[in-house]
């Protein structure tokens, strides 16, 4: 992990039917950098005229600090540029010969940017520094930051002697615990298999990350399978995720196919009174 410097993005972006921009949103202008971000321009018009710059997939990146440094120019007709601060008002665009004969308007963007991840500090972001796996690779991190999304780190910094307990970083394999950093910092770092929802959940138990577990249960749900719904959903409490499950059992010949399996059985008595709960109400309807 290290501080990227991006220097020197040039774009030149034309837009086409300019006259047509104050009822006609214009489609965004799409690229990729070196680093497998994918950015975007977006063209605004109403009264104001604004453009707005996007990083559309942050999850491609360990950073969670981006420092973007940017000059926008319009071209004018006569193939001049004019500096502006990504808004004005769309008269004066109209007026002062921005659009060209071709009906189009010319926009040059110069980007550089820096991306910043765990392993170095950031001057009034990060309080915090820690020794994660048997290398000892070092996070830089902030106090206020890790407390408000993990009770255990609350009471590590915050928490009275008895509650400050050893973290135990030195048994954690660090890319595990970057992709746990990653889902609650501003990254918000996708889950990519279920290989890493194992890894996040083992995390999020031993750091009290409730917000972690939202997300874990979340990929769960929008990935659904019924065996592994069920078996993560009565071992973690996801209630949402016993929903959906629930949900796709819709015969009784289903459930009762399931009551002959050892996974029934082996249940908490919480999920099986849900699972039984639901047999009386598709029952009833029958």
């Amino acid at each position: 992990m290290r501080l990227h410097i991006n220097n020197g993005v040039q774009i030149t972006w034309t837009i086409e039917n300019a006259s047509k921009l104050s009822t006609d949103a214009a489609k965004p202008y799409t690229w990729k950098t070196a680093d497998n971000l994918e950015w975007s321009l977006e063209f605004y018009v109403s009264q104001m005229m604004f453009i707005r710059l996007k990083c559309l997939k942050k999850d491609a990146s360990s950073a969670w600090i981006c420092d973007i440094y940017t000059k926008l120019r319009l071209l004018k007709q006569n193939r001049s540029t004019q500096h502006f601060s990504s808004y004005g008002l769309w008269e004066t665009f109209e007026n002062d010969g921005f659009i060209r004969g071709d009906d189009c308007i010319v926009i040059e963007l110069e980007m550089n940017y820096k991306l910043y991840d765990f392993s170095q500090p950031i001057e009034g972001l990060t309080d915090y520094s820690c020794q994660v796996g048997e290398k000892s690779d070092v996070f830089w991190l902030s106090r206020g930051f890790l407390a408000a999304n993990s009770k255990r780190f609350f009471e590590h910094f915050y928490g009275s002697q008895e509650q400050q307990q050893n973290l135990e970083l030195d048994k954690i394999q660090p890319f595990e615990f970057c992709h746990f950093l990653s889902c609650f910092h501003p990254t918000s770092k996708f889950i990519e298999d279920l290989g890493q929802v194992n890894s996040l959940i083992v995390l999020a138990n031993q750091f009290e990350a409730n917000c972690v577990h939202e997300i874990c249960e979340e990929f769960l749900i929008e990935h659904f399978d019924r065996e592994t719904a069920l078996k993560y959903a009565d071992r973690f409490g996801y209630r949402k995720l016993m929903d959906k499950y629930l949900e796709s059992l819709k015969t009784e010949g289903q459930i009762k196919q399931l009551q002959n399996t050892q996974q029934f059985w082996n249940l908490t008595l919480e999920s099986k009174n849900r699972i039984l709960l639901h047999f009386s109400k598709i029952c009833s309807q029958s």
